[in-house]
């Protein structure tokens, strides 16, 4: 029997009721992370998702996803890349989270790195650079989570979910969002290509969450 999600938010609730959803949820955000070769120059990637749909999903909550890297852990970071849209623009309103998978029941704990950008009008492909330092080597997973100030209203930001899998690395399809003070799992939900035209807003078609329990063992 398959598990049964409730729909929770949906952005500036423009999901038209009744609307069809797709049955096998994506939610793997555009992204990818690179590593030191050795003690560098020479970098390689670890980790890429670089999907072709432009859905967007967008909270006021910090979220992000759990990925496993190609070729495990201690390797240094090099780089971090997403991508994200924004209908607005704020100096240093955008805030990435590295995070180690180390909090009750493997959620997101203790923080690997923290770093803050622009958040630019129209968005951008964000990539955060690592000089080489060996207190980098990253766990085999980790979460990486945002959080957009300025969010809300008619201020719309959020990760681009290309609706694709990982072409290196992998990662399942659920995200965490964390609510409350509670980092939650989520799967969110890519639209049928009918209903699309119902809610897209500047060629960006915007996706609903899903709360779910889902095994991470």
């Amino acid at each position: 029997m398959k598990n049964k999600f409730v729909l929770t938010s949906v952005v500036c609730g423009l999901l038209a009721a009744g609307s069809a959803l797709a049955e096998n949820p994506l939610s793997n955000f555009n992204a990818s992370v690179g590593a030191y070769v050795g003690t560098g120059p020479a970098t390689t990637t670890i980790y890429s998702v670089n999907g072709g749909a432009n859905f967007l999903y967008s909270s006021a909550n910090e979220f992000g996803d759990q990925v496993t890297l190609a070729g495990g852990s201690g390797q240094v970071i090099s780089s971090f890349s997403f991508e994200y849209y924004a209908n607005y623009a704020q100096a240093g309103g955008l805030a990435l989270t590295l995070y180690n998978n180390d909090g009750a029941n493997g959620t997101p704990g203790t923080v690997f790195d923290s770093r803050s950008i622009d958040i630019q009008n129209g968005g951008a492909i964000a990539t955060i650079s690592f000089d080489y330092n060996a207190a980098n080597a990253l766990p085999g997973t980790f979460t990486y989570g945002v959080t957009f100030a300025g969010q809300g209203g008619a201020n719309v930001a959020g990760l681009i979910a290309g609706n694709a899998n990982a072409s290196v690395g992998s990662s399942l399809n659920d995200i965490w969002e964390k609510s409350g003070g509670v980092w939650v799992n989520k799967q969110i939900v890519i639209p049928e290509p009918t209903t699309v035209a119902l809610f897209s807003v500047a060629g960006v078609a915007f996706v609903g969450a899903m709360v779910g329990r889902r095994s991470r063992k």
